[in-house]
């Protein structure tokens, strides 16, 4: 993988990662556009006695190493070389959004890796999401670095031109201090530059074999997608995770769909931003 070694001379990019709880699953979560891993803490706190989370941030997000260009399919190598790298065995492996585009590439291109794959968020087509962030990566670009003098100082600068407080401050967990200097910890422009190939989805050849891993997908009208997480644990526990089915919408039909398959709610509805909010429950069956 060229985009790999680029930048250190042979040496695989760089990843961060923070690990939460200790169960037997092995679980590395990639998180979405100007995010960072340590967004999916509460979800991994809750999954502490069934899996091992790895929060990655991705390639020039947060803590990892910047690369010099970006792909969908470059970003999936930088992943999987890491997870080779990381661990002796297939992992589950779990993506919202950008995250959840990484992950679909690098099962297709490289499932060896993947015992079994998550998507939240996001589908294998082009999404129009990607360019919400035109306006938000435009009026991040117009906050002046070398004035700032606080992070509340940013957050009022931005107030106008992203008037969600919300998205702002999500936004603004990128903004780092250091040496008496404010940098972006995400790498804005190359990301800035490269929203359309973020939206993308380009042409590829592959298949991604679940094996004997069990997937569930359920959809319903406001967009529900339930996702079981292999097979059932030892308790006889399987895991659900779900993603949009809370929002804004005519009906909840989510919550009575895990009532009716007898499941119980872990976190009702995390907000999430941006992004619809996110909910965990447990099958029993």
């Amino acid at each position: 993988s060229a985009l790999a070694h680029a930048l250190l001379g042979g040496t695989p990019v760089s990843l961060h990662e923070m690990v939460v709880g200790s169960g037997p699953v092995q679980a590395v979560f990639l998180h979405g556009l100007f995010g960072q891993g340590k967004n999916f803490g509460t979800v991994a706190g809750r999954l502490g006695d069934v899996a091992t989370c790895h929060l990655v941030d991705l390639p020039n997000h947060g803590r990892s190493a910047w690369t010099e260009d970006f792909s969908l399919d470059g970003q999936a190598e930088v992943v999987g070389d890491w997870l080779a790298s990381r661990f002796d065995s297939p992992v589950a492996l779990l993506g919202h959004s950008l995250g959840g585009k990484i992950a679909m590439r690098l099962a297709l291109r490289r499932g060896e890796l993947v015992e079994r794959l998550m998507v939240l968020d996001i589908s294998p087509a082009r999404n129009v999401a990607a360019a919400t962030f035109v306006n938000l990566v435009a009026a991040l670009r117009t906050l002046n670095l070398d004035g700032l003098t606080s992070r509340a100082q940013a957050d009022e600068a931005l107030a106008e031109l992203i008037p969600d407080v919300t998205v702002r401050r999500f936004l603004l967990q990128n903004l780092r201090h250091k040496s008496q200097h404010w940098s972006w910890q995400a790498n804005l422009d190359l990301l800035g530059d490269s929203l359309h190939a973020v939206g993308g989805w380009p042409a590829i050849e592959g298949s991604y074999d679940v094996g004997e891993a069990t997937t569930l997908f359920l959809g319903v009208p406001i967009g529900v997608g339930v996702v079981r997480l292999g097979a059932p644990t030892a308790s006889g526990t399987g895991l659900v995770v779900t993603t949009g089915g809370t929002a804004a919408g005519p009906v909840d039909l989510l919550h009575r769909a895990i009532q009716v398959v007898d499941g119980r709610l872990v976190v009702d509805s995390v907000a999430v931003r941006p992004g619809h909010p996110m909910l965990l429950a447990r099958l029993r069956s």
